[in-house]
């Protein structure tokens, strides 16, 4: 046996119950990892757009014909994201100035956003960056002031605290294991109801196979309320069973011919026998002619053993007829002979009309 083959299990409903927990388990878990997926990169999509969002107003502001510190101080300072600190620094040269965030971390400088995503450009580049033991998401760019405002560069760098999306992300990742624990244990009850209410006619039917022996041969398989599989099944079944009653019908009334046919010439050996040994002065004559009735009487039972090894081998195809000139008369004489004693106990004579020299061809052992 090979080591796949021990792996797989040997009950019909067990290996159902597997494929149907695998599937439907599988089925679970991709759909819940393609949620928690979209789940993720929504959160992503919302933070970019914040960032980019609080950017662009920025931008707009140190852009405009005139510097409005109000304004700038106002999108520096209002936080658009609610519960999660957005903290944002705007700094450039002496007409520019610098602004932050209320609270905004001392230690959030710019060359941990140089370090993690190099130095600033026109192009907004968005960084990962780790302060104290918290991920925020941070986005830098660099603007070009007017000379009307004095020229030069002005530089906004943003820190989004993100520690809101690792907690959803985290609650969300033990309901999918939650979700997922609780579809396998749910596949395993529906499959096991399922795959046993299903298999419940494979039942029936081997209970009613059960009842059927030699002396109950008559009885068919019932296909009422049978899945459409399972009735081609149970018509071959039940064609099978009535071939075997007809054989065992076939071998029972085989078996009482052989007793009929045997049961004669037995009964005249033993009588003959009888009468010979009941009588202690018979002559020799007396006990030849004893001899050649049991001789004749053995050669009658060595036809019929014959006639019956014929009869076996015609069954299975192995034997052929013979095709030879023999007395009819002779074959008729037998079977006569055969029947005389029971003929005349019924009050019956039975006699021959034939002439003795008629002949035929064929098989005498088959006539």
């Amino acid at each position: 046996m090979s080591f796949t083959d021990r792996l797989q299990p040997k009950s019909l409903g067990g290996t159902l119950i597997l494929w149907f927990i695998v599937a439907s388990s599988g089925l679970v878990v991709l759909t819940a990892a393609m949620c928690w997926v979209a789940l993720f990169r929504g959160m992503d999509w919302r933070d970019d757009q914040a960032l980019d969002t609080r950017v662009a107003s920025i931008r707009e502001v140190l852009l405009a014909p005139q510097l409005d510190r109000q304004a700038l101080e106002r999108e520096v300072g209002e936080d658009q994201e609610g519960p999660r600190q957005l903290f944002v620094r705007v700094f450039g040269p002496p007409a520019i100035g610098t602004y932050d965030t209320v609270r905004f971390p001392t230690d959030m400088t710019l060359d941990r956003f140089v370090k993690a995503g190099g130095a600033p450009s026109g192009t907004l580049r968005q960084v990962t960056i780790s302060l104290g033991g918290e991920r925020f998401l941070g986005a830098f760019q660099s603007i070009a002031i007017p000379e009307r405002l004095g020229g030069g560069q002005a530089v906004i760098i943003m820190a989004l605290d993100t520690g809101a999306d690792d907690a959803v992300v985290d609650r969300y990742t033990l309901l999918i294991l939650l979700i997922a624990a609780g579809g396998v244990i749910l596949s395993i009850l529906a499959g096991r109801l399922l795959i046993r209410r299903q298999l419940q006619p494979l039942r029936q039917l081997a209970e009613q196979t059960a009842a059927i022996g030699k002396s109950t041969l008559g009885h068919r398989l019932t296909i009422a309320n049978l899945p459409t599989e399972m009735t081609a099944f149970v018509d071959q079944f039940n064609s099978m069973i009535g071939r075997l009653e007809l054989a065992y019908n076939g071998l029972r009334r085989y078996s009482d011919d052989v007793a009929h046919e045997l049961r004669t010439p037995l009964n005249r050996i033993q009588l003959g026998a009888e009468v010979a040994l009941a009588n202690e002065h018979r002559t020799p004559e007396d006990y030849r002619k004893a001899l050649e009735t049991t001789f004749l009487e053995c050669q009658h039972l060595n036809s019929v053993v014959r006639g019956l090894l014929f009869i076996a081998s015609a069954e299975n195809g192995s034997t052929s007829i013979g095709n030879e000139s023999f007395l009819l008369f002779t074959c008729l004489e037998r079977i006569r002979a055969a029947f005389e004693d029971s003929a005349l106990d019924g009050g019956v004579t039975i006699r021959l009309d034939c002439d003795a020299g008629l002949t035929m061809r064929g098989d005498a052992t088959l006539v």
